[in-house]
């Protein structure tokens, strides 16, 4: 005889739902959901907004359960989902209001001058927080500069949130003497920054011999540098290349492996043809997913190849700038496709070749530790404000419409090349699902726009979505295409 579920305990419950029982499923639904209800409306206060939230965390809680690891704490779980549910939704209520405002013309117009120095300020603000300790920096970027609240930027980065608000406490006195310092016209003195910064430009010296490892080194300690010395670091970056690459002959040589490079990278997998293959049928599902952002071609016609590399040799050689299309496209959501070379550790895990650069070692054996992996880059090119919020956002919109059923962590990056930055990643894979972030300010940008680069690593979500392991290629080709 069937008991009452009425009588039964949730575990119970969650068990018969888990084996497709839907009369479970709706005993769950209506012994919760009045304290979903409830719990959306404590943390919103707006009665429009308190079904969709409660019911968005019950559809993720009840299609879910597979992940809740202990049965009878299905309350305790619906309420942390309902919770953050509801804080994402007030979170992007606030910003869209931010936006509004930000479009609406000012009462006031600041005269030219006046915005120059409201910017210097900012500039200033931006390098004071650049130069705070890994843990206070990351605090006071994510509440001050990305939109998060004290909770969300505590379960953003998995710490008890009085942590959380002793690292933004530390964080703003520390930036109390480092911007008393700037506003007097003294720079804060770090003993090794200034060490490091003396090195790279000794660098620049033209008649100074330095050994290959000695250059190495200066550079991984420049690329952990906070602020970033991008100025110092890309007259070294031209000085390098114009000195290796002075003659004709050179020249067109580098060309050549450009060339090589490129067409590993923007020709795809088979696989990624290959209409029964898990990473064909992710690569459309995430399009379909994606339907605001328009697909481009990174180099546009192949023909054109030879010019954008010629664009490339004289800006790397400070004979110019290269337009790049990327920063002159008039659109504002856009993705491209491509391939990315990946190095794996010696605990499994897989990392890109920015994050390679700021190792103090580079392992004797990198390339039978590569792979090549295919992928989708998105962009946003925007005028509005633009913060990681909306980046993150994007992603769990992204996993939820293409991979529901699939735990995963956001974490933030670190990266000289971000503002600020976030790393994604299945809960049983080792290679990230996507990593990016918002750009750092392009200074010459006379439009102002804000720029924010995703890579999603198509094996990651291939992997997720069939229940089996999706691996990289062999990275041989990119390795020989960067042999001339």
């Amino acid at each position: 005889m069937v008991s009452d579920m009425t009588e039964q305990t949730d575990a119970q419950l969650v068990q018969q739902a888990r084996q497709g029982d839907s009369q479970a499923l709706a005993q769950l639904f209506q012994r919760y959901w009045p304290a979903a209800r409830a719990t959306a409306y404590g943390v919103l206060g707006q009665l429009h907004l308190v079904e969709d939230a409660a019911a968005e965390a019950m559809g993720v809680a009840l299609q879910g359960l597979n992940g809740l690891k202990e049965a009878d704490k299905f309350g305790a779980w619906l309420h942390t989902i309902v919770v953050r549910t509801a804080r994402q939704m007030l979170s992007n209520t606030v910003r869209q209001r931010r936006v509004e405002q930000a479009k609406q013309p000012p009462e006031d117009l600041h005269t030219v001058p006046d915005q120059l120095e409201q910017r210097e300020l900012v500039c200033l603000l931006h390098e004071a927080v650049e130069q705070l300790p890994d843990l206070q920096r990351e605090a006071v970027t994510l509440y001050y500069f990305e939109g998060y609240t004290v909770e969300q930027a505590a379960n953003f980065v998995d710490v008890p949130v009085g942590t959380l608000k002793r690292r933004l406490h530390e964080g703003r006195q520390d930036l109390q003497g480092v911007i008393q310092q700037m506003k007097s016209g003294r720079k804060p003195m770090d003993a090794h920054r200034e060490t490091v910064l003396k090195q790279l430009e000794q660098l620049l010296n033209p008649d100074l011999d330095v050994d290959r490892k000695q250059v190495q080194l200066v550079i991984q300690q420049a690329m952990k540098l906070r602020p970033y010395p991008r100025e110092l670091m890309t007259k070294i970056a031209k000085q390098y290349f114009a000195k290796q690459y002075g003659t004709p002959e050179s020249q067109a040589q580098a060309a050549m492996v450009m060339k090589k490079m490129m067409k590993v990278l923007r020709e795809s997998s088979p696989r990624l043809n290959d209409p029964s293959h898990a990473l064909c049928q992710v690569a459309q599902a995430i399009q379909a997913a994606l339907s605001t952002f328009e697909l481009v071609d990174l180099w546009g016609p192949e023909e054109q190849t030879d010019d954008h590399i010629q664009q490339m040799l004289k800006s790397l050689s400070g004979q110019g700038d290269m337009v790049s299309h990327l920063a002159s496209t008039d659109l504002s959501l856009f993705l491209y496709r491509t391939r990315t070379i990946f190095f794996q550790d010696d605990q499994g895990g897989w990392y890109t070749m920015r994050e390679l650069a700021q190792l103090d070692e580079t392992p004797p054996d990198l390339w039978q530790r590569a792979g090549l992996s295919d992928a989708f880059v998105l962009h946003w090119n925007v005028t509005e404000a633009l913060d990681l919020q909306t980046l993150e956002q994007c992603l769990r919109d992204l996993a939820k419409a293409v991979i529901p059923k699939r735990p995963f962590t956001l974490q933030p990056y670190d990266s000289p090349r971000y503002r600020s930055a976030l790393r994604m990643q299945f809960n049983d894979s080792t290679l990230p699902a996507a990593i990016g972030g918002i750009l750092m300010a392009n200074q010459d940008d006379e439009n102002e726009r804000q720029r924010a680069s995703v890579m999603l690593c198509l094996e990651a979500w291939a992997s997720a979505l069939s229940g089996e392991s999706v691996g990289l290629e062999d990275a041989t080709p990119y390795r020989d295409a960067m042999t001339p």
